[in-house]
């Protein structure tokens, strides 16, 4: 997971049908990357039991972890 600000320097000229483009080759070697070959944290709604990330449990949770 890395994060870059795209601008029409860092992206492709060409688009697809849908409008999007994606990174061209020097926009890809400036991302700053936060997970760079490491394995990312699970994902609440892929590991969870059904309905344990409704909206409300998953406020309650970030409200508890901040406290």
């Amino acid at each position: 997971m890395g994060v870059i600000r795209v601008s029409e320097e860092n992206r492709r000229s060409s688009e697809n049908r849908d409008r999007k483009t994606s990174l061209n080759k020097d926009g890809r070697k400036r991302i700053s990357w936060i997970h760079k070959d490491r394995p990312l944290p699970p994902q609440c709604s892929v590991e969870a039991p059904r309905g344990h990330c409704s909206e409300n449990n998953v406020r309650q949770k970030r409200s508890a972890e901040s406290q």
